[in-house]
């Protein structure tokens, strides 16, 4: 009879063991899949987080390509007024030396040529060519 009772006793502390080893693997278990579900949001956070960077990022990129872009046309027509300015300037230095020439051969004689070059600004100033490029 206590052979039976020792055997007994032993069965039911295996039982009690494997009843506890199966609570823990169920605990271990939640405990995975708790863990797991953190790291799927915490990799949906880091996912957010590179996204919102990249828009950042491309944002950035694109406003400096806007301002560099500005900027190189805004030389570009600064440097299309100065040479504008420089031929109009070059126009009526070319002028004014045909003008005395002409007038110099018109009347066979030779002309003061700074006095005739004010008379000519003079009469440009009043024309429709005025010095600033404006028609």
């Amino acid at each position: 009879m206590g052979m039976l009772d020792e055997r007994s006793r032993r069965v039911r502390e295996g039982l009690e063991a494997a009843e506890k080893m199966k609570e823990q693997a169920a605990q271990a278990d939640v405990t995975v899949q708790k863990r797991l579900e953190e790291a799927r949001q915490e990799g949906q956070v880091l996912i957010g987080q590179a996204q919102q960077i990249a828009s950042r990022i491309q944002d950035e990129a694109q406003q400096q390509a806007r301002t560099e872009g500005e900027a190189l046309l805004a030389r570009a027509r600064n440097e299309i007024q100065l040479e504008r300015d420089e031929a109009i300037a070059e126009i009526r230095r070319q002028f004014a030396d045909l003008t005395i020439s002409a007038a110099e051969k018109v009347i066979g004689q030779s002309l003061d040529k700074k006095a005739h070059e004010r008379l000519i600004d003079e009469v440009l100033a009043d024309s429709s060519f005025k010095k600033d490029g404006s028609s």
